[in-house]
């Protein structure tokens, strides 16, 4: 077995115990989250395991193929790249909150990478509005509001 298929097992069996140790808690709301987010990363990493052990490697010999031909500069400056856009989502968040920068960080991040802007928007919008139902409403976490909207009183 290659060390992917390790770490994604490591990865499923840490879940897995944040899970189990989660349901001890003795109120719902202390649980929820950690459950939910676990769950959700459990369920992402028996996916890929079991692609994994199936073999579908067609998209991993692609990709290793087009990593050969960039070289190593061109993928140190993607990784560079990505990282300035996540420091960027985290100042975002810090100066308007979770509730705009999230919309914003989704629709500008999608149409620099090619996408249309009402498909780019879409995934946005509906991005936000799942997220917010799901842990403002079912969860009643609230979010952070930004030092701007709340220096504003919002």
């Amino acid at each position: 077995m290659k060390s992917s298929t390790y770490s994604l097992m490591a990865i499923a069996l840490l879940m897995l115990a944040v899970i189990v140790y989660a349901a001890g808690f003795q109120y719902f709301r202390a649980k929820a989250f950690p459950m939910v987010i676990a769950g959700i990363v459990l369920c992402l990493a028996l996916v890929e395991l079991a692609k994994d052990l199936r073999g579908r490697r067609a998209g991993k010999l692609a990709y290793e193929k087009q990593a050969r031909q960039v070289g190593a500069k061109d993928v140190t400056g993607k990784y560079l790249i990505e990282g300035a856009w996540l420091a960027g989502f985290c100042l975002a968040v810090y100066l308007l909150g979770f509730l705009i920068a999230l919309p914003l960080f989704g629709v500008s991040y999608l149409v620099s990478h090619g996408r249309r802007w009402t498909s780019a928007i879409a995934v946005g919008v509906a991005t936000t509005v799942a997220l917010y139902g799901i842990f403002f409403y079912l969860l009643e976490v609230s979010w952070y509001p930004g030092i701007i909207l709340d220096g504003l009183g919002w």
